[in-house]
């Protein structure tokens, strides 16, 4: 297997580590900034910097430190932060007909991205796509001064459990049941992988770019084609006993509710991810519900969440009733976890929540305020994500530089 970068950090101790995030989140910094943040002496955080800069892994760099400090003779102190070009990472996220990827240098700046189709969904299609993608980026960045490759960071929606590389259970990709993905990855790619949930990277990747950066603890929700959850407890991510926690879109919200994949009725899943609010659609429009919507209703796979959009703007009630109803499912799952968990802010993502935008998330805090404990729902923010498009391939990616760093965040 290659040299990745993370063999020099294998036997780093704590204190390199800490300095080294430190630097990392806290940028720019003086030396004498660091020291007082990391508690340890002056002469030892400076010893270990000199370390680091001779590594390259960190460099001075033109903005002033943020406290200001000066050096003893008066003149103002170097500010340090970490040198973007010391590595980069690759980060895949696959979906059922698509792989995206991207490489991100050292602060998590895109350097390329890529988008391949893939309408095969057997087991060893996606994995060659997977592969092919890799190979591709890693071509790409190889002698372009952007440093050693640290590994592929590879994003799945499904059970993942990260600490053991596997991939449990994929509902909308056959074959991938049991699948231990970072061995086999690793074996042909010959560099360090680390495979998680596709929903935990869209998480880090608000964690370390988005508008998760100040906050300590909060809770992302994804709602699109799937339901999930990413939840981040003092700066960590809580993954459970088994590394299998965010299974929100399986909390029961309706007792009678449709059928599942997962077996049981009434998910917040079956509900509100974007084949089920179609599906609910089309059947109301079946069960002869008046909507401008029936023509392309009735066409099968002709309607789309933009339609209904654009259908409850104009002022379609059966249109806004969908609307309105995703919105109390959503906000009723959410009220649980704001009473369990007392986030301080959930961060909603994904297509549903962007396509029906304010209407939906006024339904939503509603909810959430009529369902939830009033002492904690007024002190907790639901907030939309900012986060463009290809997020996931950035968490992805980001993954192997919180590996490299070996940050506390990632919790495995």
């Amino acid at each position: 297997m290659e040299q990745t970068g993370f063999s020099h950090m294998d036997n780093a101790d704590r204190n390199r580590r800490v300095i080294l995030n430190i630097v990392r989140e806290q940028a720019p910094l003086s030396r004498h900034d660091v020291a007082a943040v990391c508690g340890l002496s002056v002469s030892t955080t400076k010893r270990l910097l000199e370390s680091l800069l001779q590594e390259g892994i960190v460099r001075g760099c033109a903005a002033e430190p943020i406290r200001g400090n000066k050096s003893r003779r008066g003149r103002k102190a170097q500010a340090l932060c970490l040198a973007p070009e010391f590595a980069h990472a690759i980060g895949i996220n696959v979906e059922p007909g698509l792989v995206e990827a991207c490489a991100v240098d050292l602060e998590g700046t895109v350097l390329v991205e890529r988008s391949l189709a893939v309408p095969d969904s057997s087991r060893e299609a996606v994995l060659a796509q997977v592969l092919e993608a890799a190979g591709e980026l890693r071509d790409a960045l190889a002698g372009g001064g952007h440093g050693r490759l640290l590994g592929v960071g590879v994003g799945i929606a499904g059970v993942i459990n990260a600490r053991e590389g596997l991939v449990l259970y994929c509902p909308n990709l056959p074959g991938w049941e049991n699948l231990p993905l970072v061995a086999e990855l690793e074996s042909r790619l010959g560099c360090r992988v680390i495979v998680d949930d596709g929903v935990r990277c869209l998480t880090l990747a608000e964690k370390r770019y988005g508008r998760g950066r100040e906050l300590k603890t909060f809770l992302f929700l994804y709602i699109g084609r799937g339901v999930g959850a990413g939840i981040i407890l003092d700066n960590r991510f809580y993954r459970g006993s088994n590394g299998l926690s965010g299974e929100f879109g399986h909390i029961t919200v309706r007792d009678q509710g449709p059928l599942c994949n997962c077996g049981n009725r009434g998910c917040l899943e079956a509900l509100v991810s974007r084949e089920s609010i179609l599906r609910s659609l089309r059947e109301m429009v079946t069960a002869n519900v008046y909507s401008s919507l029936r023509e392309k209703a009735s066409r099968g796979h002709g309607l789309s969440l933009r339609d209904i959009e654009e259908a409850a703007e104009a002022g379609d009630k059966l249109a806004n009733m969908v609307v309105h109803g995703v919105g109390e499912d959503i906000g009723t799952g959410i009220a649980d976890l704001v009473n369990i968990f007392d986030p301080g802010v959930i961060i909603l993502g994904g297509e549903v929540i962007t396509r029906f935008g304010d209407h939906l998330i006024e339904g939503i805090n509603g909810t959430v305020r009529l369902r939830g404990i009033h002492s904690i729902t007024q002190r907790t923010g639901i907030v939309t994500s900012a986060l463009e498009g290809g997020t996931a391939a950035r968490g992805a990616a980001t993954l192997m530089i919180e590996g490299f760093l070996e940050s506390e965040l990632l919790g495995l």
